[in-house]
């Protein structure tokens, strides 16, 4: 696919992507967050999606995967807070 083919279809694909990510947040914010990722990876992945690919469905599964990264990622940052106040409280 050429930047130019990505760039046509770019606003559609980024509907989907929030989409994806608004069902699994629930916040516009997080969803436009998620949204600027997937479509940043998608961006730099473009030249190797051949014709015979579907685009939408790669949009989606990358937009799916950065929603279960952020949800990670937060996870780990709020059991990273309690340990940090556990071990204040014991000090």
């Amino acid at each position: 696919m050429t930047q130019s083919e990505f760039e046509h279809i770019a606003q559609e694909l980024r509907s989907q992507m929030l989409k994806v990510a608004l069902d699994f947040f629930g916040s516009q914010d997080d969803a436009e967050d998620v949204a600027q990722d997937a479509m940043v990876q998608l961006w730099r992945y473009c030249e190797h999606i051949d014709a015979e690919r579907n685009v939408e469905a790669l949009a989606v599964k990358m937009a799916k995967n950065c929603c279960i990264s952020m949800y990670r990622k937060r996870r780990h940052a709020e059991s990273g807070d309690e340990v940090f106040d556990s071990l204040q409280n014991h000090a």
